[in-house]
Formats: C-alpha cells, structure tokens, sequence
C-alpha cells in the first residue's frame, strides 16, 4: 500500500517497529519506540494540518 500511494504522488510515511505487532507503541508507553513514534504522528499531522 506504501509503494501504492507513493507512485500515485501522495505523500506517505513508513513507520516499521522491530519485532512488534501492528500498533504495539499503544500498548508500551515506556518503550522508548513510543516517543520517536508518536513524535513522527506529530510532525506529520503538523506538517499537513499548518500547524
């Protein structure tokens, strides 16, 4: 689906966790993973709502 919306022009992220199920960080707000991840949703949605 990445590679898909990519090569339609939309911009998309990956986030790959390690070792994890899907939306793991949810689950482990001590993990350090949790931080960078939710720091990313951040930058996105500031990024696309001009913020």
């Amino acid at each position: 689906m990445h590679r898909r919306l990519r090569d339609a022009g939309v911009e998309a992220y990956l986030q790959v966790g390690e070792g994890r199920s899907h939306a793991h960080y949810i689950r482990d707000d001590t993990a350090p993973e949790t931080r960078k991840v939710f720091e990313e949703i951040a930058w996105f949605f500031d990024r696309h709502l001009g913020r």
